[in-house]
């Protein structure tokens, strides 16, 4: 997405898309791009910010992909 395209962005074209009787069959995945708020857009251009596919199931400390990989999550107890 252009690092000008912000929420209000995307709001005010939802909008205009009702108004023109245009239904909304997107849903939360419709909304997957990234808006280039500032703090996003720094690590951008820092060149940490990493993108990774969309997880294809949740296991029990983490997420998983189809191809076996995951990523384990350890919370810490509370101290």
């Amino acid at each position: 997405m252009p690092d000008d395209v912000d929420g209000r962005v995307l709001a005010t074209r939802r909008e205009a898309a009702r108004r023109a009787g245009i239904p909304d069959t997107g849903g939360p995945r419709a909304q997957g791009d990234i808006v280039m708020v500032p703090s996003v857009r720094e690590a951008r251009d820092r060149g940490v910010l990493r993108a990774d596919p969309m997880f294809d199931r949740i296991i029990e400390h983490g997420v998983a992909w189809e191809d076996g990989t995951t990523l384990v999550h350890r919370l810490q107890p509370p101290a």
